[in-house]
């Protein structure tokens, strides 16, 4: 906690010498209310000393200020002058915009596309995995399972968890590439090391099942099962992020109740061995 007052003392002491990525990161530490508690007004003002020193990333954190206040609109000609100026963080959520819709900006795949595209030429991890599902499911592009995959692989790869997630899933269903375990295993892994707890239900199954490259291991089964049992209230309606809502495959996560048993089956097996 000292340290944390320390930090906050030390940026807004910069912040108010004029030091614009003090008063970026302060914006942000106040939007967040991880080490501080939430405060958008504190945010907001940080936020706007910070871009009219000319820090795109900045206008974003008003965009997203604007959003959480209800004023989508404001929100997106904040977002969407950023994007124009090349700020590669409002083209990716300016791309989630179309994708998404919201009261004020009709949903748009081919816009989504657009500014995914430009996010993702820069390397933006978000916008890599996003561009992917709209390229698996052919939304403002053609669809390309093999972009896709390029796309997903290349967001995991830059240690973003969402994109580990999503691989996992798709080597768990194997509706789009052939079932594979071991690789649904790796990227889960990975998720999960990420702090992706949902996957946790997904790892006690590929143990619990076996084949495709994973021997069974009903141990390691009950270990995650049992994590996911004491991790998360619930399961049901849970979704994990886009995937779980594409054409190419869906799956329902199940109830703390339906893990209950699955510990239940496999306790006993273990102790039958």
């Amino acid at each position: 906690m000292c340290n944390t007052k320390n930090y906050i003392k030390y940026l807004t002491k910069r912040a108010n010498n004029g030091d614009t990525e003090a008063q970026y990161t302060l914006g942000m530490e106040y939007y967040d209310g991880r080490r501080v508690a939430k405060n958008l007004t504190l945010s907001q003002k940080w936020f706007s000393l910070a871009a009219q020193n000319g820090n795109l990333e900045a206008e974003v954190g008003l965009a997203l200020i604007c959003e959480a206040n209800g004023n989508y609109m404001q929100a997106h000609g904040i977002m969407k002058k950023a994007a124009k100026r090349g700020c590669v963080t409002a083209q990716s959520n300016l791309g989630i915009s179309y994708s998404r819709g919201n009261p004020c900006v009709k949903q748009d795949y081919y816009e989504a596309a657009k500014w995914m595209i430009k996010a993702a030429k820069q390397g933006e991890p978000e916008a890599l995995c996003n561009l992917a599902s709209l390229y698996a499911n052919g939304l403002g592009v053609q669809k390309n399972i093999a972009k896709a995959l390029k796309l997903w692989k290349e967001s995991a790869n830059k240690n973003y968890a969402p994109a580990q997630a999503n691989l996992g899933l798709i080597y768990f269903l194997g509706n789009i590439v052939r079932k594979d375990y071991a690789q649904a295993e790796s990227w889960l892994l990975k998720a999960m090391w990420n702090g992706v707890i949902i996957v946790l239900p997904l790892l006690g199954e590929i143990y619990a099942t076996g084949g495709h490259g994973i021997t069974q291991d009903y141990k390691k089964a009950y270990f995650y099962y049992n994590q996911a049992y004491n991790s998360l209230d619930t399961f049901n309606g849970y979704s994990m992020f886009d995937v779980v809502n594409n054409t190419y495959g869906k799956y329902e996560l199940i109830s703390k109740s339906e893990i209950k048993k699955n510990m239940m089956a496999i306790e006993a097996m273990i102790n039958a061995q």
